[in-house]
């Protein structure tokens, strides 16, 4: 998701679907420059935008079922009624992008679900498999140190950006069951957050909520064309314990 900018005078520009491809990902184009944008890195690879760069902001990738759940008064844009998903067929096959498209990194299968994070120029990915093992998991990219959550019985992927103490005194973070529901807890000071908006829900001294991080839920055969020779997590630290 990203924050739509100000073109030529319009303020906000609207977007539309290009019908194009890079990469082996929809192109998007805005109707004030007709400039081409990658909808993976937010960047214009096209037109008099060429090289600007999409604001990306968190955001989720869910079921409706979940969603709901968490937020019953939500305003829904419907779509117009269909028989099935026309994306369907593609989701199916073995294929990331085109059929005829060159092979990529091999360390994964085209299809499989990673959770793709950027920070400046440092990209990494995390296998969806992983994720569903920990529910959270403590990783570096680049200068950053971050917090991926991924709650049992649900499909939200998120990532925080993780307390500087929790990193320098070697703290766990974990997602514990509580009579206020599901929370993310330090376990040694008791800190207490929501694990889906990071928001401080405890009253102790020094309390601050997480920082939400962009990050994509996305085919390893999309994320790796993208960023060539990203850094993959794809299995357990030891450091984690199941």
């Amino acid at each position: 998701m990203y924050v739509r900018p100000a073109l030529e005078g319009f303020q906000p520009t609207t977007f539309g679907v290009s019908g194009k491809l890079w990469r082996g990902a929809l192109v998007m184009y805005d109707r004030q420059t007709l400039s081409l944008w990658s909808q993976i890195d937010g960047r214009a690879v096209a037109g008099p935008s060429d090289g600007e760069r999409l604001r990306e902001i968190p955001s989720q990738v869910t079921t409706w079922k979940d969603w709901y759940r968490r937020h019953p008064q939500t305003l829904v844009l419907v779509k117009p009624p269909l028989t099935e998903s026309p994306y369907r067929t593609y989701h199916e096959r073995g294929f990331a992008g085109l059929p005829w498209s060159a092979k990529g990194d091999q360390r994964l299968s085209e299809k499989a679900l990673v959770l793709g994070v950027r920070q400046g120029g440092d990209a990494v990915a995390i296998t969806a498999d992983v994720l569903g093992r920990v529910g959270v998991l403590p990783f570096r990219l680049g200068a950053h140190s971050l917090l991926a959550v991924a709650p049992p019985g649900t499909t939200a992927r998120l990532v925080y950006r993780q307390p500087t103490d929790a990193e320098r005194e070697g703290l766990r973070i974990e997602l514990q069951e509580t009579p206020g529901g599901l929370l993310l807890e330090e376990s040694v000071s008791g800190r207490q957050w929501n694990w889906e908006t990071g928001e401080a829900v405890d009253l102790l001294p020094h309390s601050a909520d997480l920082e939400p991080i962009p990050a994509h839920s996305i085919y390893w055969g999309i994320w790796s064309a993208y960023f060539p020779d990203t850094p993959l997590i794809d299995s357990v630290p030891e450091a984690i314990h199941e």
